[in-house]
């Protein structure tokens, strides 16, 4: 499995569990919250509008307490410098695009020098026309230096430490 937390267990659980009643990705719609509550504070929902453009339509209260400023509506990849922009796209594009599950475990410090490690899974969800262009996921942030919810605002930048693909019944991408 992807890492000894059992939220992600459960998150790729349920997103199996949709699949398994629709016969492929399933859509943004049939995902509901009220069926994993306990999971609500650290999940996210991304749409995937353009390579560089991944808007965030949801985000949990753990997750939204650690921004340096409002993250819900806005493009996420704004709070990274643009040289590490092509990374997101070929990991994000990749979930989508398979489609396949994505984690990442990574550093992410902000421009006040206060940082976290982030420990994160994406998986696809489609439209209800079948495009696959959502992505709903976890992230656990492990706070290591500072504590960032006291950041000032200022772009993030991030160091992978980790990443790899899940096979959802479509395979993963090439190495």
């Amino acid at each position: 499995m992807l890492h000894t937390d059992q939220d992600f267990t459960d998150l790729v659980d349920y997103w199996q569990h949709l699949k398994s009643e629709c016969g492929t990705v399933p859509s943004r719609r049939r995902f509901n919250p009220m069926d994993v509550p306990w999971l609500l504070p650290s999940i996210f929902l991304l749409e995937r509008r353009d390579r560089f453009d991944l808007h965030v339509r949801l985000v949990g209260t753990a997750l939204d307490a650690l921004a340096t400023r409002p993250l819900t509506g806005q493009n996420y990849l704004s709070y990274y410098p643009e040289n590490e922009w092509p990374a997101y796209d070929r990991y994000f594009g990749a979930v989508v695009g398979q489609p396949c599950g994505g984690w990442m475990d990574r550093m992410v410090t902000t421009t006040s020098g206060h940082g976290y490690r982030a420990l994160s899974l994406a998986l696809p969800l489609a439209t209800e026309a079948g495009e696959v262009r959502y992505i709903i996921g976890l992230i656990h942030p492990r706070v290591r230096q500072g504590d960032p919810r006291k950041a000032p605002s200022g772009n993030a930048s991030s160091q992978t430490y980790g990443m790899n693909f899940l096979d959802l019944g479509y395979g993963v991408p090439a190495p």
